[in-house]
């Protein structure tokens, strides 16, 4: 009797831990991405639309059709998976491709009170079953329950969000790594072809071997993550987007964002405004450029000269927090500061760059710049002859603009492009871009942060329109903001990545925009 009790008990108690869905990903399962509530998600997408005032639509927060002829028979109130899972092949049965049997997907869903879902017959599930309310979809032979008796591995890396996503990316390289590492080098080899004199250029070698390099650092790297989960989360309007990239083998890190987070409350723009790291910056300026140059469509330049005179001072540049405005008023302004290593040194290899650069300028976009009474500082005049251009440059570059350089306490050099009398610097204060870095500036080792409001911009770009031509009838709200942000860093892990948007904001502008036209 006790036996009894104790199975009975046994029996019990494994029903109530049941995890239904999770406990059907399978304990090899490759990918998971998990939706919870889709219909709140829905409402939310939907009270943006009717907000904003744009046309109504029928948001879907996840899209089913590829497996299903009737999606609408999804109950989105309850959790959504879709699965990749490895194929085991039956015994004697041989893999149709060259790098082992192709996964197979799997969506584990609940139906609609009612209704019955019926696969896609070329939509990548074969079989479908139920089990305790629960559908599961399969492209497999056959569904089988977990073999585990706990939740698979790869669910305890899948962040608690609204929208989830993990990727075994180790176990998908080692599978399919060899194929893009295969097709890679016939694509690079491809760039090493012969000119119409049937001889390859040294420039065309040049290009070759750099893309060479650069894909032979994208591999390792590839070969190096562990895993990369993404999470979505609606805090009201604002869509938060956190992606991880976890590697193999961790490092010990000393954070320290400081300057970054103290140069970031000081800018007066704020309309796009963005904090680099001086590790970071020095691997922009040192891409090679010319590569960039040799790959353009056409052959056509980028507009690289600041990029290529900034390669001489490289060394010298640590963190920077750069900050733009577009105004009616005073046209387009430009904040920079720059941690230093020498003022003195840093400057003097400015002028030299300045004095370079107004050729280029003056060719590119007929602007001159002159030298200024002021040190360091230089005059900046449109001398486009097209009168609408030029009223347009005007508007932008004032009569009195100057771009003008200045040491900025002990170790910071300040750029300002804007009128004379323009202030780039105010009191501390928080500020778009800070606030974004705050939130993680003692967890990840920030390389670049930054803030753009769509709304500025856009506001900006009219008013000086409007201001050249008067008849434009052209007007747009001041408010709301439409500010979206991006950040990415180190951490002991891998990388971080968090992108935010302010879809109400963006919808209206839209919605503006849209009675524009």
């Amino acid at each position: 009797m006790k036996l009894q009790i104790c199975i009975g008990l046994l029996l019990s108690s494994s029903v109530a831990v049941a995890q239904h869905p999770l406990d059907f990903v399978p304990q090899d399962a490759l990918a998971v991405v998990s939706v919870k509530n889709g219909d709140a998600i829905n409402s939310t997408l939907k009270s943006i639309n009717e907000q904003a005032k744009l046309p109504a639509a029928a948001p879907n927060a996840i899209e089913l059709s590829q497996f299903f002829e009737n999606p609408s028979a999804v109950d989105n109130a309850s959790e959504v998976l879709i699965i990749l899972a490895p194929t085991k092949l039956a015994e004697g049965e041989k893999p149709a491709g060259m790098f082992g049997p192709m996964p197979h997907m799997m969506v584990v869903c609940k139906e609609e009170s009612g209704q019955t879902l019926k696969l896609n017959e070329y939509g990548g599930l074969k079989t479908s079953t139920n089990v305790d309310g629960w559908f599961i979809g399969t492209g497999a032979s056959s569904w089988e329950p977990s073999s585990g008796t706990t939740l698979a591995p790869i669910l305890a890396d899948l962040p608690k969000a609204q929208v989830a996503g993990i990727l075994d990316f180790a176990a998908l390289w080692k599978q399919f790594g060899p194929v893009g590492q295969m097709m890679g080098g016939m694509a690079i080899g491809s760039m090493n072809r012969p000119g119409s004199d049937g001889v390859v250029s040294p420039e065309r070698r040049k290009a070759t071997a750099a893309a060479s390099k650069g894909f032979k650092e994208v591999t390792k790297w590839c070969g190096a993550v562990k895993d990369i989960s993404v999470g979505l989360n609606f805090d009201r309007y604002t869509l938060i987007a956190d992606i991880d990239v976890r590697m193999k083998e961790g490092k010990t890190l000393s954070i320290d964002n400081s300057s970054l987070l103290e140069m970031s409350k000081l800018p007066t723009d704020s309309m796009l405004q963005y904090a680099m790291s001086g590790e970071m910056t020095r691997k922009l300026v040192n891409m090679d450029l010319g590569l960039l140059q040799e790959l353009a469509p056409g052959n056509d330049p980028y507009p690289i000269f600041m990029t290529t005179q900034l390669e001489a001072m490289v060394d010298s540049i640590q963190d920077n927090v750069i900050a733009y405005g577009l105004d009616s008023n005073i046209g387009l302004t430009s904040t920079t500061l720059t941690d230093v290593e020498d003022q003195d040194t840093y400057l003097e290899q400015m002028y030299e760059i300045m004095n370079e650069m107004t050729g280029i300028l003056l060719n590119e976009f007929n602007l001159q710049v002159t030298t200024s009474n002021t040190p360091l500082t230089w005059n900046i005049k449109s001398l486009a002859t097209d009168e609408t251009v030029k009223n347009l440059m005007v508007a932008i570059f004032p009569e009195d603009s100057q771009l003008r350089f200045s040491k900025y306490g002990s170790n910071r050099v300040l750029m300002g492009m804007g009128p004379k009398d323009w202030k780039p610097i105010g009191r501390a204060r928080s500020t778009p871009i800070s606030e974004i870095m705050e939130e993680y500036s003692d967890s990840v080792d920030i390389d670049f942060a930054s803030s753009f409001d769509a709304r500025s911009l856009a506001v900006g770009f009219t008013q000086i329109v409007q201001k050249v031509d008067p008849e434009e009838n052209l007007h747009i709200g001041t408010t709301p903001p439409a500010r979206s942000s991006l950040l990415f860093g180190t951490t002991e892990s891998g990388t971080f990545i968090e992108l935010r948007s302010d879809l109400l904001g963006v919808a209206t502008l839209v919605a503006e925009l849209d009675k524009l036209e």
